[in-house]
């Protein structure tokens, strides 16, 4: 039980399947709230959209390998480019709110 614990936990915490699971979750709210005609936020609807299009291109990952060779490229660019995209996004939030504290 030990063993199996411990595989689930490694294999359940790749950046994969917790997209997978997240996606799972956002469209069952999503297909709650539109059956109930409850008004939903069109930012929760857009990122759950693309975390199906994030899956799709996961699953055809599986079924081309010329595909995956791309996706995988991709993923690992992203990975060891990840804090200097964090700081671009804080440096381009930095200039954005410079620019609306100055047109107020």
């Amino acid at each position: 039980a030990i063993i199996s614990r411990k595989v689930f936990f490694s294999t359940f915490f790749c950046a994969w399947k917790m997209m997978h699971v997240l996606c799972i979750i956002m469209t069952f709210i999503c297909s709650i709230l539109m059956l109930k005609d409850l008004e939903m936020p069109p930012w929760f609807m857009s990122i759950s959209m693309g975390l199906l299009w994030v899956s799709l291109l996961s699953f055809l990952k599986v079924m081309n390998s010329k595909l995956s060779t791309y996706v995988s490229a991709i993923t690992q660019i992203i990975k060891d480019t990840f804090w200097f995209l964090v700081i671009l996004v804080i440096v381009l939030f930095m200039f954005a709110d410079m620019i609306h504290i100055a047109k107020v």
